[in-house]
């Protein structure tokens, strides 16, 4: 049995881009979908406004990883909008890289990485993909892998 999770944004920010998927199976049809950067940027989101007390979610640093490793840029655009909507920073505020950066050292510092580690243990099947959980901590992602997100600054 396979489940899968379908949530559906009902007050979205806006500012995302999206693209339309052509697939022929099992019929032919079309999908509309965020752009890879706008899902980045609705990731950095999730990571950077998270209550990390009570919801230390590991996966959202997996995901950051992935983006990352895949050289996919963050739709700044579109996350300042996120930001603005939920009350995280204000209109005055400029909203550039060297700021994603400074909010991604500071999550990362207040992380427990051990935590963060379990969190997502259960959704890895291989040994490898375990193993890379060992480069996780403050090391990592504040010393190296923040310093290697590209940015997507308008459309």
């Amino acid at each position: 049995m396979l489940k899968i999770k379908f949530e559906i944004d009902q007050d979205p920010a806006t500012g995302f881009d999206s693209d339309l998927k052509y697939h022929l199976h099992p019929i032919p049809f079309t999908i509309k979908t965020m752009t890879l950067p706008s899902l980045f940027a609705g990731k950095m989101h999730a990571l950077l406004c998270r209550t990390i007390r009570t919801n230390i979610k590991g996966r959202d640093w997996y995901d950051l990883i992935w983006f990352v490793k895949n050289n996919i840029p963050c739709d700044l655009h579109y996350l300042k909008n996120k930001m603005l909507q939920t009350g995280h920073i204000d209109f005055s505020e400029a909203f550039t890289k060297e700021k994603l950066v400074e909010m991604i050292s500071k999550k990362s510092k207040e992380i427990n990485f051990s935590m963060a580690k379990k969190d997502v243990e259960p959704f890895l099947k291989n040994s490898r993909q375990k193993d890379e959980l060992s480069l996780w901590s403050n090391d990592f992602f504040n010393g190296y892998l923040i310093h290697e997100i590209g940015v997507q600054m308008d459309h």
